[in-house]
C-alpha cells in the first residue's frame, strides 16, 4: 500500500538520450519499482532543453526523481530547484547523501589487468563521450587503465575519444573510419572500449586491417549490453548485475522519498562478463 504522503505513486527517471540506459537495466528497474507499488516513468531530455518543457522537471508528477548519467549544467540547475527528492545515479554530482556512483576507476584497472594477464603489452583506450569529453566515467576508467599500465610496465599506445559523433548515431561507418584512421599502423595488441556501442565499429576495423579477434587484438569493454552477445566473437565486457543494481537504486530512491536521513554515498561495482574476445597470447 502506498504511503499517505505520496501524491503520485510514481518515480521519475530522466536520461539525456534513451540509449544511455540499457533496456535490460530499465526492465529490472521497472520490476523493482513495482515490487514497492511504484510506477517508473522514463523521460528523455528534449533537443532544446532550455526552451522545451519537461514533464518531470517542470511539473510535479512524481514522488521522486532519478537523474541518470551526466546532464548539461543548465538542466542540473533546474533539477536543484525542484521540490521532489532527487537521487543522482552515475552523474557529475559526486558528493552528497543522494548519490549512487559506479566504481569506474576500479573497473578500468581490472580491464587492463585482464589484458595484461592475457599477455598483452601495448594497449589502446577508446572512449565515446560526445559533447562530454571530460565525462567522469570515461575519465575514471582511463585512470584505472593508466594505473595498471604504470604498475605493470604496459604501454598505453593509443588513447582517443570519438568526440565528433553524437551518441544517438546509428550509422557505424563514420565511427569505423574515425577509429581506423587513428589505429592504422599502430603496434597494439589489447583494446579497451569505454562502452559496448563502440564494439561493432571496432570489429569492422579489425576486419579491414586483417586482424583477428582475439588472436591479434584482445578486446574488452564496458556495459555488458545486448551488443556484447550479438558480436562474433562474443565481447568480454564489464557491467552491472541488473537485478542487484536495480534493487539498490530503487530502494535508495524510496528511502529518500520516505525521508530517511544520513544515507551514505553508494558505489556500485562492475562485474566481468566473460566472452570470447580476450585470449592469452602464446609465448
Amino acid at each position: 500500500m502506498l504511503m499517505k504522503k505520496q501524491r503520485h505513486g510514481s518515480i521519475g527517471l530522466v536520461v539525456k538520450i534513451f540509449s544511455q540506459i540499457q533496456s535490460e537495466l530499465f526492465s529490472s528497474m521497472l520490476s523493482a519499482a513495482k515490487e514497492h507499488d511504484y510506477a517508473l516513468l522514463l523521460e528523455q531530455l528534449p533537443l532544446d532543453h532550455n526552451k522545451s518543457k519537461m514533464m518531470m522537471l517542470d511539473d510535479s508528477v512524481v514522488d521522486g526523481l532519478i537523474i541518470f548519467s551526466e546532464m548539461p549544467a543548465e538542466v542540473m540547475e533546474k533539477v536543484h530547484n525542484i521540490q521532489e527528492p532527487v537521487l543522482y545515479f552515475n552523474t557529475e554530482k559526486r558528493e552528497g547523501s543522494n548519490v549512487v556512483t559506479v566504481a569506474d576507476e576500479e573497473a578500468g584497472y581490472e580491464a587492463a589487468k585482464e589484458l595484461g594477464e592475457a599477455g598483452r603489452k601495448k594497449l589502446a583506450y577508446i572512449s565515446w563521450a560526445y559533447g562530454l569529453t571530460s565525462h567522469y566515467s570515461a575519465a575514471a576508467r582511463k585512470l584505472g587503465v593508466e594505473k595498471y599500465c604504470k604498475e605493470h610496465d604496459l604501454e598505453l599506445v593509443v588513447d582517443f575519444n570519438i568526440d565528433i559523433m553524437d551518441l544517438s548515431v546509428t550509422d557505424y561507418k563514420p565511427i569505423r573510419d574515425y577509429i581506423l584512421e587513428r589505429i592504422s599502423g599502430k603496434d597494439i595488441d589489447g583494446i579497451i572500449l569505454q562502452k559496448d556501442r563502440i564494439a561493432p565499429a571496432f570489429y569492422s576495423v579489425a576486419n579491414i586491417l586483417g586482424k583477428r579477434i582475439p588472436e591479434d587484438y584482445s578486446v574488452i569493454s564496458f556495459n555488458n549490453s545486448e551488443l556484447s552477445y550479438g558480436l562474433d566473437p562474443k565481447l568480454t565486457s564489464f557491467g552491472f548485475n541488473n537485478e542487484d543494481a536495480s534493487d539498490l537504486i530503487i530502494g535508495r530512491m524510496i528511502d529518500i522519498i520516505e525521508g530517511k536521513k544520513n544515507l551514505k554515498t553508494i558505489k556500485l561495482s562492475l562485474e566481468l562478463f566473460d566472452g570470447e574476445s580476450v585470449k592469452t597470447r602464446s609465448k
